[in-house]
């Protein structure tokens, strides 16, 4: 119900209904038939065909979380940095996210999602180029071997690739394997329990993994990520140790000015990528659709375009606003 002494003004609407659905199908089934206005989903996977009876309003936002491939820094295959940068040369995200999750995700270069505050759009990956990459892997003497796999005299560039039971990201790991095979790398896909993944992290009992973080927030504060105190036992999962990426993380959350505190992201996010300790993979988007009556939603101002959603809840962000669009017909007899 509307809050008259709301401090930015009383909202123009009287009273908004919460409908809880047991699926997404029931969810927009209510939508088409009219019985609700609105139904917003992570992914937006049941939305991308839906076909309302009137006019409809699409919002697409980015959410605040993200798919990553850590690399184990702790095994000696993966403490050479060229071959880190080489596989992420090597590896075409765009393409990963139009095959196996339909588009609906965008690409991340760093830790810090794009078009944030903390996030500096001039540093980012280098585009995919497969020929660099099988260049840069000749570089540093893995040569292709007799069935193509690259060799290096008794070592094979052959590791396991940990990732969860999520459908998705299962779909993401293959398709990595598939494309590392093609300039000579090869991966084995070893999908575990979820409960099972966290543990193996968490004890370093992997050599590459694929896992998300969510909930990022409005301050990414990334000390707990990437700082080497929290290397061993903690979230640090790459085991990345960095007197550089360090300081700039114990400055970064101690620095009371925002202007401040971007330029040292801006030389985390630098150091990050000159490092690759693992590489971002795609940030899953959210898709809000209403009928065209409901106005006044700011993330619908193409102003507003790609901003981040912090959590599912920070869609009622400009709740205050939203209005029904509605007329007024006269009806009378002429005379």
């Amino acid at each position: 119900t509307a809050n008259p002494t709301y401090y930015n003004g009383r909202p123009f609407l009287d009273q908004i209904e919460l409908r809880f659905m047991t699926t997404p199908e029931a969810a927009i089934a209510a939508l088409t038939r009219g019985e609700v206005m609105g139904f917003a989903e992570r992914w937006g996977t049941n939305l991308r065909a839906i076909d309302l009876p009137g006019e409809e309003q699409r919002i697409v936002l980015p959410a605040d979380e993200y798919t990553i491939l850590t690399f184990n820094l702790r095994l000696p295959l993966f403490q050479e940095t060229p071959l880190r940068r080489a596989l992420a040369l090597g590896l075409d995200r765009d393409a990963l996210i139009e095959t196996t999750i339909n588009g609906l995700a965008q690409s991340i270069d760093t830790p810090l999602l794009p078009g944030t505050w903390a996030d500096d759009p001039a540093i980012r990956l280098p585009p995919a180029d497969p020929t660099a990459a099988a260049d840069r892997l000749a570089e540093i003497d893995f040569e292709p071997s007799s069935d193509g796999i690259r060799q290096r005299g008794s070592q094979r560039l052959s590791f396991t690739l940990l990732v969860d039971q999520d459908e998705r990201r299962l779909a993401v790991a293959e398709a990595i394997a598939a494309q590392w095979r093609a300039i000579g790398v090869e991966v084995t896909v070893e999908p575990v329990s979820s409960a099972t993944l966290t543990d193996r992290l968490r004890r370093g009992e992997f050599m590459a993994a694929i896992h998300s973080w969510t909930r990022i927030g409005p301050d990414p504060d990334p000390y707990s990520l990437w700082h080497s105190s929290q290397a061993n036992g903690g979230l640090n999962y790459a085991g990345l140790s960095d007197n550089r990426i360090d300081t700039l993380l114990e400055q970064a959350r101690a620095e009371p000015e925002l202007v401040a505190r971007a330029e040292l992201y801006h030389a985390f996010q630098q150091r990050w990528l000159e490092l690759s300790p693992a590489i971002t993979l795609y940030q899953p988007m959210y898709v809000i659709v209403s009928t065209a009556n409901l106005q006044g939603r700011i993330f619908a101002d193409p102003a507003f375009a790609g901003q981040t959603l912090f959590g599912a809840e920070d869609r009622f962000r400009d709740v205050q606003r939203w209005f029904i669009n509605t007329f007024r017909r006269i009806e009378g007899d002429l005379p």
